[in-house]
């Protein structure tokens, strides 16, 4: 033989297939990473939605796969729209949102203030289309702002148009085409009213990348602090001109023989007695000064929770635990319902 095998190579040939390329696939790991950075983004797009269509939304991660022939013939015999978002910060990358368009009829309906039933439609007309891309405008950056703090990398996307809508299949088999693509599905619930999907496209050289940032910033939370290097002489000439100052190492004493000294991480008993202010936050808002110089003795402030919605416990302004509210007696109180793995954690940092 001219050539010689790789050992990859040569282990596929073993298995009878072909060694995969990496590059155009993403691995189980990658593909839970990627589920993980999703589900954070439509926490905060779902948590926007409450405040518009004044019921319960739920987006989460149902599936995600890398698309063959079959999911793309699969795509194609569906009645959708499809909306482009480019990432122009952070990474050059284009992804894409498909809608069932009964779905877009739904919400749009919802958004202006209907109940949303009976709303099935063939196509969207250019108010729905116009509504959309404004939802959307506020949504997707939103969603990859939460991202930009996950990866502590900043990502910005294109202010969209109405081009960004798409409801022709050519478009939309020109995208599954030309592309290497990952598709992702997220269950889409709003109170009683809808319960459809929404499926994202996003490239594998995106996702990849996405993943990257990620681990990236796992390590350097995990990675300990530099050591200084203090030892050694390290001659020093000012500009070239005058006597070379010597640098000497510090000497420490040891303390390695010193074993009655009291291990404080081990134990908290010593604060144990430190008073903390505990407080409980029933929702949050944002309102423009205008609205906010308009409140007057009687005037209503509409948070973002639903009645029904736990409320936060804060430990010094540390996040602990949540609950529901009761009345005890005269008083308000609060049954814990969720306590967090780091409580602990807080409750020292603060």
């Amino acid at each position: 033989m001219s050539e010689i095998l790789s050992q990859e190579e040569i282990d596929a040939l073993l298995k009878g297939s072909q060694p995969a390329n990496t590059q155009d696939t993403l691995s189980v790991d990658e593909m839970e990473a990627l589920s993980e950075i999703m589900n954070v983004s439509m926490n905060t797009v779902s948590t926007l939605l409450i405040s518009k269509v004044k019921q319960n939304v739920t987006i989460q991660v149902k599936d995600l796969s890398d698309i063959g022939e079959a999911e793309n013939a699969a795509l194609l015999e569906m009645p959708l729209c499809s909306f482009e978002a480019e990432l122009t910060t952070g990474m050059k990358a284009k992804t894409w949102y498909l809608f069932k368009i009964n779905d877009v009829a739904v919400l749009n309906d919802l958004l202006m203030g209907g109940d949303g039933a009976n709303k099935e439609t063939d196509e969207l007309d250019d108010l729905q289309k116009n509504i959309l891309v404004e939802l959307m405008n506020e949504l997707i950056p939103s969603g990859y702002e939460t991202v930009s703090e996950m990866v502590k990398t900043k990502i910005a996307v294109k202010k969209p148009d109405i081009h960004s809508i798409s409801q022709q299949k050519d478009v939309l088999e020109k995208i599954l085409t030309n592309n290497k693509l990952a598709q992702i599905t997220f269950s889409f619930e709003i109170g009683n009213v809808l319960e459809g999907e929404i499926i994202q496209l996003i490239s594998i050289g995106m996702a990849k990348r996405l993943v990257e940032l990620l681990l990236a910033t796992l390590q350097e939370e995990e990675a300990p602090p530099p050591a200084k290097r203090m030892g050694g002489k390290q001659p020093m000439k000012q500009n070239g001109k005058g006597p070379q100052v010597s640098i000497q190492s510090v000497s420490f004493p040891s303390f390695d023989d010193q074993d009655d000294v009291p291990n404080h991480d081990e134990s908290i008993d010593f604060i144990l007695d430190v008073p903390l202010q505990v407080s409980v936050e029933l929702g949050k808002t944002k309102k423009m000064i205008k609205e906010i110089l308009a409140f007057n003795v009687g005037s209503i402030v509409e948070l973002n929770n639903l009645a029904e919605d736990y409320v936060d416990i804060l430990v010094n302004g540390k996040l602990v635990a949540r609950g529901e509210v009761i009345v005890v007696d005269e008083n308000f109180g609060v049954r814990i319902m969720e306590v967090y793995t780091n409580m602990r954690n807080n409750i020292l940092k603060s």
